[in-house]
């Protein structure tokens, strides 16, 4: 023992692999916590992408209450059936052929070529296609809004069979995937369009399907006027009473449900929270400001007009300015935000 103190050598070298020990222990340390936060980034961004789907899923309960509740009492049920069938139409061919025609990467600028019904798809085609099944329903319950007390069940299969299989996935390649022509994340696109929470891919998708569903069939009072008048074996025109007009709360609360479900969606239509923090910062004030700000243009028109429906009308000029801030919802300041609901409600009024 005495001689181990005094050997100057014996105690370097022990010292020495001590020291060695405890660099290589460091380093071990390290690499195990850096594969632990990638790990944790990794869940963390799964359940970011989670909570969008089901927001997103939310936002469909809101339109069907809205559509219910801005028919007729009569139609109410049968309005609610047509629509449920087209969101389960509109669902299945989403799978079998939309997300390849939208996500189908590598593939051209125009449509999408592989991942049909998710064959050879990874991990995060998996998590994404929940967020994009979620918009091409809202493309699907928009442009089957045009159907609505007119056309029928087979017309609603009809249209949500080609928006859920062409329609909404063609668009969303241009401007989502990594090789659309218009797509920010495309280097070669010679033009680019941003989109960030489905202004233009969804709601323009399906309000185009809604508005030539309209003009063929034409608006809801004077086909029901038809009808009444074809049951009632003459060719005029009978008044319309507005004792059976429909529940004015549940058309209420579906617009509140659309707002809430669209806030909370446009911050993680991105797959990473880390890297979007500014995004995500900017989406939900903006896209409140927007809706509360064509809210209160539809409420002072309603106020100098007095539409017969005043709860509607206002709850009307929310969704449209939750549909006209979407597209530019992180890309603006709040004030440029609450520009454009004045102008999404003025255009609404």
């Amino acid at each position: 023992y005495q001689r181990r103190v005094r050997d100057p050598t014996f105690v370097h070298t022990n010292m020495s692999a001590v020291a060695d020990d405890l660099v290589s222990f460091v380093a071990d340390f390290e690499l195990s916590l850096s594969r632990a936060e990638l790990d944790f980034a990794s869940v963390f961004n799964y359940i970011w992408i989670g909570s969008a789907a089901i927001f997103l899923f939310f936002m469909q309960t809101g339109y069907l209450m809205l559509a219910a509740g801005g028919s007729q009492r009569e139609n109410m049920q049968n309005v609610m059936f047509n629509m449920i069938v087209a969101l389960c139409v509109g669902s299945f061919w989403f799978w079998a052929t939309g997300y390849g025609f939208a996500l189908g990467d590598p593939s051209n600028p125009f449509i999408g070529e592989k991942k049909f019904a998710l064959v050879d798809a990874i991990g995060a085609d998996n998590r994404d296609y929940m967020v994009h099944w979620g918009y091409s329903q809202i493309a699907v319950v928009v442009g089957c809004a045009g159907l609505l007390e007119r056309g029928k069940t087979l017309a609603f299969v009809v249209l949500a069979t080609s928006l859920g299989m062409f329609g909404y996935p063609v668009v969303a390649h241009w401007l989502w995937s990594t090789s659309g022509w218009l797509s920010p994340d495309n280097s070669d696109a010679p033009l680019i369009a941003l989109d960030y929470a489905g202004g233009g891919v969804a709601h323009v998708v399906g309000g185009t399907a809604a508005l030539v569903a309209t003009a063929l069939l034409g608006g809801r009072r004077a086909v029901m006027r038809r009808r009444h008048a074809a049951a009632r074996g003459t060719v005029r025109q009978p008044h319309i009473s507005t004792a059976h007009d429909g529940d004015a709360v549940m058309h209420f609360i579906g617009g509140l449900a659309l707002w809430v479900g669209t806030c909370g969606v446009g911050q993680a239509r991105r797959p990473s929270a880390a890297t979007n923090r500014a995004i995500a910062a900017l989406v939900s004030p903006n896209m409140a400001l927007s809706a509360a700000l064509a809210g209160a243009v539809a409420a002072l028109f309603a106020a100098r007009s007095k539409p017969r429906h005043k709860a509607r009308f206002l709850t009307n000029g929310t969704v449209a300015g939750l549909a006209a801030g979407a597209a530019g919802a992180p890309f603006m300041q709040p004030y440029a935000a609450a520009a454009v609901g004045v102008l999404g409600g003025a255009v609404f009024c």
